[in-house]
């Protein structure tokens, strides 16, 4: 894979991030900061980019774009968002270095998309939809980047995943929520797995939203997708509906009765997904 260029950030914006990506051990190095402030952490990203576990003989993430970015930026179009950008070989293997923790706000995310995220060269739809993966959330840490964030996973949602979801959710459902919008990518949505400490899928989850009423967005798809239950399936898949529109939604939620999984940020916007693995603790 070609070596991933830092781009330098010059400003920040306050953002909410969501999920949870393992963030790994390491030993960044500390500076001192402008001005005689304090530290600033110099810290890497590594990890590996999958195609999402709900999806089936997806074929390789090789030739898709990955970029190390803060999700929410990246969605109110803030170029300072993006802090490296490369495209995946068939390892899926993704690395950048020199990271200033002076440059995250609330998280940081692996977007994947299809070359520049636009139609395919014979002009069919991208195989995969735009994503982002967060790998360290600040507000679930209680801190930005102070080491390394090594071995994480981000992943690729596939046309077909994409497809099957919605016909689960059903065009109806979407565009009840988000006018004139009938696909959850059109509608902008998050795509979230809850998983017990051993990352198996939790059946019979259920998600509270603040606000409470965003709740109405959640939807269960059925294992096989015929349709959406009261609960996560066996998968532990949930999705949330955004209404369609390019300004951010933030919420936070969490798994109802269970208080080992701790409340999360996150935010939806159209023509993007989010993926989410929700574990307990960190």
């Amino acid at each position: 894979m070609t070596r991933l260029g830092l781009l330098c950030v010059t400003a920040t914006l306050l953002a909410c991030s969501g999920g949870g990506g393992s963030s790994g051990g390491g030993s960044g190095s500390t500076g001192g900061g402008a001005g005689g402030g304090s530290g600033v952490t110099t810290f890497k990203v590594s990890g590996t980019a999958l195609m999402h576990p709900l999806s089936v003989d997806a074929g390789s993430v090789s030739g898709l774009t990955v970029r190390v970015e803060e999700p929410l930026k990246v969605a109110l179009n803030d170029p300072t968002g993006v802090f490296a950008t490369a495209s995946l070989d068939g390892t899926g293997h993704y690395e950048a270095s020199n990271l200033s923790s002076d440059n995250v706000s609330l998280g940081v995310g692996i977007g994947i998309f299809a070359g520049d995220g636009g139609l395919e060269a014979d002009g069919g739809q991208p195989r995969v939809v735009r994503t982002a993966t967060v790998i360290y959330d600040v507000a679930l840490q209680g801190q930005k980047p102070s080491a390394d964030v090594l071995n994480t996973k981000a992943f690729a949602v596939p046309r077909e995943l994409h497809d099957a979801l919605t016909k689960a959710v059903s065009a109806s459902t979407i565009g009840g929520l988000a006018t004139g919008k009938s696909t959850l990518i059109e509608a902008g949505f998050l795509l979230g797995q809850v998983v017990d400490a051993q990352g198996n899928p939790v059946a019979g989850a259920t998600i509270e939203t603040v606000p409470s009423g965003d709740a109405a967005r959640i939807f269960y798809p059925k294992d096989d997708f015929s349709g959406v239950g009261t609960s996560t399936a066996s998968n532990g898949t949930f999705v949330y509906v955004h209404d369609g529109s390019d300004m951010v939604r933030q919420f936070r939620f969490g798994v109802v009765g269970k208080s080992e999984y701790l409340k999360r940020n996150a935010g939806a916007k159209n023509n993007a997904c989010l993926v989410v693995t929700v574990s307990p603790g960190k």
